[in-house]
């Protein structure tokens, strides 16, 4: 027993030299875990963890939308104080058709853009515990929307706007 109460047991299986490297639970309501997430998700990054839809759902084994830890996940898994599964998608921009038709097994899509676009998460997902840190049934599905990238739009508007001066000046 550590100064902070009970020392929480490896949820994972851990080698030896990495039995620090726990992932632990995280101590915020989900209204503060949605706004780190919006603002800046990598804080997040050493509370979730990676997954996607398993092989068994994907082959029609159990109708149940399961999904288990995979390292190149589209989805973290964040377990909070409460016990809750919260899932929310993986941040990042969106290239490719397949990759929205992937998330669309999970969330809800509220509005589309075109690709390539930025996922905006509306609403998180929830998950049952099938293996405590490993799988997980789905339990309601999150919302998300697509955003054109605005990097790129706000490009594509800085040149039509020098566009327009250049043209003016002629």
């Amino acid at each position: 027993m550590g100064a902070d109460g009970p020392r929480r047991e490896p949820e994972l299986p851990v080698r030896g030299d990495s039995a620090e490297a726990l992932i632990p639970a995280l101590n915020l309501p989900l209204v503060g875990l949605l706004d780190v997430y919006r603002n800046n998700p990598a804080l997040l990054q050493p509370f979730a963890r990676p997954c996607s839809v398993s092989g068994r759902t994907l082959s029609g084994a159990i109708a149940e939308i399961e999904l288990e830890v995979f390292a190149q996940g589209t989805t973290w898994m964040v377990e909070t104080q409460d016990g809750s599964w919260v899932l929310l998608p993986r941040p990042g921009m969106l290239q490719r058709q397949t990759q929205v038709e992937s998330l669309g097994r999970l969330f809800d899509l509220a509005c589309e853009a075109p690709l390539p676009a930025e996922m905006e998460l509306l609403s998180a997902g929830t998950a049952t515990v099938v293996e405590h840190g490993r799988r997980w049934y789905l339990k309601d599905k999150g919302t998300i929307g697509l955003v054109s990238d605005p990097l790129q739009h706000s490009l594509e508007n800085r040149l039509r706007a020098l566009e327009q001066r250049l043209l003016a000046m002629d």
